[in-house]
C-alpha cells in the first residue's frame, strides 16, 4: 500500500529506499513471492523515474523469483514492466509480445486490477503500430477493469488515452469529453502527479485539429478556475505551447 501511495503522489525515490530496506529483510530472502512482489515494486518505481535499463534488469529477477513461486501476478506485474519499458524504448514489437504474455499471466491471475494496466499498454502499443481499432478495443477493455474496481488512476490515464484516440479519429466532441472527465478524476482525488502525466503525454501526440485544440484548452482553463491546484495551470501552458501552435499550422 505504501508502494501504491508513492508512485500515485509522484515520490518515487522514497519509495525505491523502503522497498529497497525491505528486500534485505529475512523474510524476503525466504519467501519469493515476497520477493518478486518487492523486485517489482522497485522495477515500478524505477520505471517512472525513467531509468529503463535499471527498471528491466530489476523486472527480470523478480519474473524469476515469481517462476519459482508460481506465482501468476507477480509474473503478470513484471511482464508488465518489461513490456512497458520496451514500449519506451521504441521497441514495438518486443512490448506486444511481452504484454501479451503479461495478459495470460494475469487471467491466470487473482488481482484484476494487473489486467485493466496490461491492457492499457498493449492499447498504446497497438495505437503506436497503427492499429486504431485494436487499440480502442484494448483502452475500453482497460477502462472498464478501471472503473469496476475503483482504480481512478488507471481510469485516468485510460480516459486520456481514449482523448487521443478519438482525437486522431477527427471525434471531437468525444475527445474533448474524455480529457475533462480524465482532469476531473485527478483534481478530486488529489492525484497531481497522474493529471501531469496525462498531460505530458498528451503533447508526445499528433498534431490535432483546432476544435479539439480550442476543446482542451477550455477544459483546461475550467478545471484552473475551479481550484485544480498545478494540473490546470501546467495544463493551460502544455495546451499554449503545442496545441494551439498546431492549430494554426493547420
Amino acid at each position: 500500500s505504501l508502494v501504491y501511495y508513492f508512485e500515485y503522489r509522484g515520490r518515487f525515490d522514497e519509495g525505491v529506499a523502503l522497498v529497497e530496506a525491505a528486500l534485505e529483510t529475512g523474510s524476503s530472502v525466504a519467501n519469493p513471492k515476497l520477493r518478486a512482489l518487492l523486485l517489482g515494486a522497485v522495477a515500478q518505481l524505477e520505471f517512472r523515474l525513467d531509468r529503463y535499463a535499471e527498471a528491466m534488469a530489476i523486472a527480470e529477477r523478480g519474473r524469476a523469483a515469481a517462476r519459482l513461486a508460481r506465482d501468476a501476478d507477480t509474473q503478470a506485474l513484471n511482464l508488465q514492466i518489461l513490456g512497458s519499458c520496451s514500449l519506451r524504448l521504441a521497441r514495438h514489437a518486443d512490448a506486444l509480445r511481452i504484454l501479451e504474455q503479461g495478459l495470460q499471466q494475469a487471467r491466470a491471475g487473482y488481482e484484476p486490477r494487473r489486467l485493466g494496466v496490461i491492457l492499457r499498454y498493449v492499447a498504446l502499443v497497438e495505437k503506436l503500430m497503427g492499429n486504431p481499432d485494436e487499440a480502442l478495443r484494448h483502452c475500453l477493455g482497460s477502462l472498464a477493469r478501471h472503473q469496476t474496481h475503483g482504480d481512478f488512476v488507471g481510469e485516468a490515464l485510460c480516459l486520456g488515452n481514449l482523448g487521443l484516440l478519438y482525437g486522431e479519429k477527427g471525434e471531437i466532441e468525444s475527445a474533448v469529453a474524455q480529457f475533462k472527465a480524465a482532469l476531473a478524476i485527478c483534481d478530486r482525488q488529489g492525484l497531481a502527479a497522474t493529471g501531469l502525466l496525462m498531460l505530458a503525454n498528451l503533447t508526445t501526440g499528433v498534431p490535432v485539429a483546432a476544435g479539439l485544440a480550442m476543446g482542451l484548452v477550455s477544459v483546461l482553463t475550467g478545471v484552473s478556475r475551479a481550484g485544480g491546484r498545478a494540473i490546470g495551470a501546467i495544463g493551460m501552458l502544455l495546451g499554449a505551447a503545442y496545441f494551439l501552435p498546431a492549430a494554426i499550422n493547420l
